[in-house]
């Protein structure tokens, strides 16, 4: 009974420090956006669009996470989907447009 209670905890810290390195990046990527938006090298048009992205990412961690435990084939589809954000962040503040 109590080996149980540890691997619950385990499984429960285990999400939670997911959550935490989901989070960050998340922040990361929204302080990059903002960054762009402010110095003028990322168009309203395109923030728009990445935080498009950037919500169905958020979505999909809050599926990934309704059942109380974020599976390793979900963490992968989380993080693949963050760097195909975080490509398209640094392709767009770094393209010819300009505000």
């Amino acid at each position: 009974m109590l080996m149980i209670g540890f691997v619950l905890i385990g499984i429960g810290l285990n999400a939670q420090s997911s959550e935490y390195k989901f989070k960050k990046k998340r922040v990361e990527q929204n302080q990059r956006i903002q960054q762009g938006k402010k110095n003028g090298s990322l168009t309203h048009k395109e923030v728009k669009q990445l935080k498009r992205q950037q919500k169905a990412v958020n979505k999909t961690v809050r599926v990934a996470k309704a059942d109380g435990v974020i599976t390793s084939r979900e963490k992968a589809v989380i993080a693949k989907k963050n760097r195909k954000v975080s490509r398209n962040i640094y392709k767009q503040k770094h393209d010819a447009q300009v505000r």
